[in-house]
């Protein structure tokens, strides 16, 4: 709201804009978390933590459609589609669509068009098209341009997987496979990220590394790493630089520290981890 201010070195100040503002964090989940929360409160946001295209909402937008699109009888199906945020139908609009009313009619007119639209020029021209019609309403919520920008790049990726499976059938096939098995490491499968003009930056402290803001934020920085972590096995780093994951249950030797011991060191290195994220994350403010 222009209150808080920055000095900018000999051009006086300015007033905060959000792309000043980095929300640094540990891992995909909690750049998730902090997206999440921003859109709740009207702030836009965009993450650079890894990620795979087929476990983001718009992989699964895309398999509702094709499902919509393979049982065409089936008003269930068509509604669940609508109901995406594709077409973002709020639940009175959902109800109103009773078997046999005008309303459900012309969406049912609608879907026989994708269909044919689908047939005869492919999943990205039908993608394209359905993208185009959905912009206005779509670039009007916080996440719009996002989402906008992963419908049409599931839709180049469906276009491909057609010259091998061209059924309806195989690309819901093949699609499903994809969201069963998305690697968010694999850099084929990165989300496009959309313009971070005017938005807030999430990344990881790890991306972080060599890069300043103006402003930084660390949400997580006084929570530790128990989640995930099991009571019967730590693992830790050996004196030649392996790593040991040690069972409670299991028998060591004279040389290989005890439980107690092996639950210290995973403790300890845990501890130091958490200081050199925290102090990269310090760093990179400067102001």
């Amino acid at each position: 709201d222009g209150r808080l201010q920055l000095r900018i070195h000999g051009h006086g100040h300015r007033a905060v804009a959000p792309h000043d503002c980095a929300v640094l964090v540990r891992d995909h989940a909690q750049a998730m978390a902090m997206r999440q929360a921003l859109a709740a409160r009207g702030v836009a946001s965009v993450a650079s933590a890894r990620s795979s295209l087929f476990a983001e909402a718009a992989a699964q937008d895309v398999l509702t459609l094709l499902l919509a699109l393979q049982h065409p009888a089936d008003a269930g199906r068509l509604r669940a589609l609508l109901a995406t945020p594709l077409f973002g139908l709020d639940a009175p609009a959902i109800a109103a669509l009773d078997d046999g009313s005008l309303a459900l009619q012309d969406w049912q007119q609608r879907a026989d068009d994708w269909l044919r639209l689908w047939q005869q020029h492919g999943p990205q021209a039908l993608l394209t098209q359905l993208a185009a019609q959905q912009a206005r309403p779509q670039l009007q919520q916080i996440d719009g341009e996002r989402r906008l920008a992963h419908w049409l790049q599931l839709g180049e990726w469906l276009q491909q997987a057609a010259r091998r499976r061209p059924s309806l059938s195989g690309q819901i096939a093949w699609l499903q496979r994809a969201i069963a098995t998305a690697d968010p490491h694999d850099p084929d499968q990165q989300p496009k990220l959309e313009s971070d003009a005017g938005r807030v930056r999430i990344l990881t402290v790890h991306a972080s590394k060599g890069l300043e803001f103006p402003l930084v934020f660390l949400p997580f920085a006084g929570i530790g790493r128990g989640a995930g972590r099991r009571d019967d096995r730590v693992l830790y780093g050996a004196s030649d630089g392996t790593r040991v994951q040690q069972w409670k249950s299991m028998h060591v030797d004279a040389a290989s520290p005890d439980w107690d011991g092996a639950v210290q060191r995973q403790q300890q290195e845990e501890r130091e981890e958490a200081m050199r994220l925290l102090y990269v994350g310090l760093t990179r403010a400067s102001h």
